[in-house]
């Protein structure tokens, strides 16, 4: 092997490199200008992101679909600023789990967390929270919920069994 030869290979591909970085920053830059000066005037200030225009944020949270709400009206369920209802069409106990981003779990046999999560209703569980038996339905539901102004920040993770 020719070490003159393989240095001109080296020589040749680094000129090409730094040819391309330039014609990248060349065109890059007047881009980037160009966005912010789009995200200025549609009111964005300065963040690092790509997004000019945050999306908005609900004043409420979207109401529940009416076979959800018809069922947690009827059980009692409450409603807030987050809210994690469950559906089923037999008479089968599930379980509805979420661990909040304080990494506590709220479950039938944990139903309250310290940063307000509870669940409300509990249906085909077999027995109530006094003991007695549940009456099973066909149109069971489970209700989990953060009270309005009080669910924390974060990832909520969500489990049936």
């Amino acid at each position: 092997m020719n070490l003159l030869v393989t240095w001109k290979k080296v020589l040749l591909f680094g000129a090409f490199g730094a040819v391309g970085c330039l014609a990248g920053w060349l065109v890059g830059e007047p881009l980037v200008w160009a966005s912010r000066s789009v995200a200025e005037a549609a009111g964005a200030k300065d963040a690092p992101s790509l997004i000019s225009k945050p999306a908005p944020q609900f004043a409420e949270p979207p109401p529940l679909p009416n076979d959800f709400r018809e069922r947690v009206e009827k059980a009692g369920g409450k409603s807030g600023d987050v809210q994690l209802s469950l559906i089923w069409y037999n008479a089968n106990d599930l379980d509805l789990y979420c661990k909040d981003p304080n990494g506590d779990v709220v479950f039938y046999k944990n139903p309250r967390v310290l940063s307000g999560g509870e669940l409300d209703v509990d249906a085909n569980a077999g027995t109530t929270r006094s003991g007695l038996p549940t009456v099973l339905t066909t149109e069971p539901v489970e209700n989990i919920y953060w009270p309005k102004g009080g669910a924390p920040a974060g990832r909520y993770q969500v489990f049936v069994v």
